[in-house]
Order: C-alpha cells, then structure tokens, then sequence
C-alpha cells in the first residue's frame, strides 16, 4: 500500500506497437529490425493501429502505474499521415487518464524521401508536441539536425532524436548534435533516445 508518483514511459512508438508476432528478426540485428519493421508498415491499417496502441496503452496505464508518455509517430510521403493521426486521436480520447507527448517522427529520413519536409511542418500544425529526428537514416545527417532544429525554434517545441543507431559507430553525428544544442540555446530541451 505504498503511494508513489505515476511513472512515465519517455520512449515508445504506439504507432508500431505489438507487431513482433507478425514477423520475425531472425537475426536480431538493427539492420533486420527496420527491414522487418518496413515490411509489416503497409499493412498497417487505421483500426490496426488503433487496437494495438489502444491495448499497449491500457497495459501500461492500470496495471502498471504509467501516467506520462512520450510516443513516436511516424509517417512518409508512401504511407501519409495514417499512424500519426490515429496517435492524436489516442491522445485526445486518454486526456483523462494519461498525458501524451507525440513526436512528430520521420523515420525514412526528411530530405532522402521527397515530401517529408513539408510534413514535418503539417505534423506540427495538427499538434505535435515535440520535433522528432533520425539523422542516421538520411542523407546528410548534419541538414537533418539543422532541418529540426529550425523547425522546433519556429514552433518553441523540444526536439526527440533517433541518434546515432547502429550496429556499428561508423557515421556518427552526436557531436554535431551536441554543438548544435549549445549554439542555438536549446540545452535542456534535446533528448536523444537509442
């Protein structure tokens, strides 16, 4: 009978929760993990979306204290805005009984998929919380943190990243990342998951 402050969940994607079973990472590496991860995204329907996250939330919020949640939402110019919008919908209907940060999150990269900038910015007019980012997976890592950095100071949100994940430390950009946050003002305001 111990009363304790809820607990916070700071690093999830509802967006692709519960999805293991569909498919597996025979190998168990990162590489395979997208591989599989970008196999299973196009079947992905909005009620899809909506039951696993929806079941992956109940889980984590009465039997097991959660109260505060950051989550990833992705989308791209192939799959649109379908899991995005199916997470702000989710956020809207939990207020009461949990309070959820979403990302707005690029994971095929902002410049290599055409189109992905200007989505960044819709995501953040239809309400994202917080700029996400994955410079490992674009062409230039350096333009993308440049790219939400800009985006997050325009819309005086705190940005989330992806960095540096990999299997290897080849390409890594979180000094870049780390000079960029104290250039532009923004320490305290960076997270940098994975």
């Amino acid at each position: 009978r111990v009363v304790i402050t809820g607990l916070v969940e700071s690093h999830i994607h509802l967006d692709k929760a519960l999805i293991a079973d569909r498919k597996q990472n025979k190998s168990g590496t990162l590489k395979e993990a997208i591989e599989v991860t970008a196999s299973l995204k196009p079947t992905f329907t909005e009620e899809d979306i909506y039951q696993r996250a929806t079941t992956a939330l109940r889980t984590m919020i009465l039997p097991n204290g959660v109260t505060h949640m950051r989550t990833h939402a992705e989308f791209d110019p192939s799959q649109g805005f379908t899991g995005f919008d199916v997470i702000m919908r989710i956020k809207e209907e939990f207020k009461d009984v949990i309070d959820i940060q979403v990302v707005a999150f690029p994971q095929e990269g902002i410049h290599k998929e055409p189109g992905t900038d200007k989505m960044m910015i819709e995501a953040m007019e239809r309400g994202a919380d917080l700029v996400g980012a994955v410079p490992y997976n674009d062409l230039n890592a350096e333009d993308h943190i440049d790219f939400v950095f800009d985006l997050a100071q325009k819309y005086g949100t705190d940005i989330d990243l992806h960095q540096d994940f990999a299997d290897d430390a080849d390409k890594i950009s979180l000094e870049y990342l780390c000079k960029k946050t104290i250039v532009t003002g923004y320490q305290g305001r960076v997270s940098v998951g994975h």
